[in-house]
């Protein structure tokens, strides 16, 4: 469990931040990307990013508690890289921010997966 603790703090690290940008300037991040859109849908995706880090502090402070969260977080990662990837790839003049925000998003995906392993293993009892 010391893993996912590690894990929890620093996407707890990154999201708080993150959030806080959101929530003040809503397309500011993004547009700083190249990617900015409408500021009301963003808004609201700083209360997913801020609960995000609400759920990663909770993980911290118990880690075999909140380690479920790690698989909701593997599949959303996952079906929004596919999402996002098939949207870009379709973009005329898509912007290198994109595939950063993808990338991101991917490695995040690829750490949970990875807790989530480490996890299970630690959970099943050695045969015999």
């Amino acid at each position: 469990m010391a893993f996912t603790r590690i894990v929890c703090v620093f996407f707890a690290l990154s999201s708080y931040p993150l959030a806080l940008w959101l929530l003040v300037v809503p397309d500011g991040f993004w547009s700083l990307l190249g990617v900015g859109g409408n500021p009301f849908v963003q808004a609201i995706y700083a209360g997913a990013i801020t609960a995000e880090g609400v759920m990663f502090t909770l993980g911290a402070r118990q880690p075999a508690r909140y380690a479920v969260f790690f698989e909701y977080m593997l599949v959303y990662k996952t079906v929004a890289v596919l999402a996002g990837a098939r949207v870009w790839l379709t973009l005329t003049d898509a912007p290198l921010g994109g595939l950063a925000i993808l990338g991101g998003w991917a490695v995040a995906g690829a750490v949970s997966g990875l807790v989530v392993v480490r996890n299970r293993r630690a959970r099943t009892p050695a045969p015999g």
